[in-house]
């Protein structure tokens, strides 16, 4: 089971990535845009936003590649599903653990950025500094 989840979960990941990135790209193109920065400045601002956007994107990937694991499970094996899925329940175990993470992820994440400031804002001004 865990061998149909895993390539399912990093494919929903980064295309959940991907769309949380572009939505953070349209929300700053304004500012981006007509300020000379070179490429490598404009790839580490996306590489810390895509950092911060990981607790975002991380349980809609669970969530989906979970669903298309257990259908993919219900289309394969019909009648011995319910079997298969309390006998061995790695999705789950893995969905567990990914959340889990995703708390220590967060917290070692914004602990810099300081209490009361948000972290989009927080790499938006490091990148009008540089």
């Amino acid at each position: 089971m865990l061998r149909s989840f895993l390539p399912l979960f990093l494919m929903t990941f980064f295309i959940c990535l991907f769309i949380v990135l572009m939505q953070f790209l349209w929300r700053y193109i304004d500012d981006l845009v007509g300020k000379g920065l070179e490429m490598h400045v404009i790839g580490e601002l996306f590489f810390y936003a895509a950092l911060t956007m990981v607790p975002m994107a991380l349980p809609l990937a669970i969530l989906l590649a979970s669903l298309m694991t257990f259908g993919n499970l219900g289309e394969r094996f019909d009648e011995g599903f319910w079997h298969i899925a309390y006998e061995g329940n790695a999705p789950a175990d893995c969905v567990y653990r990914l959340s889990c993470d995703r708390g220590v992820f967060l917290s070692e994440l914004c602990a810099p950025c300081g209490a009361g400031q948000n972290v989009d804002t927080a790499l938006f001004r490091e990148a009008e500094i540089t």
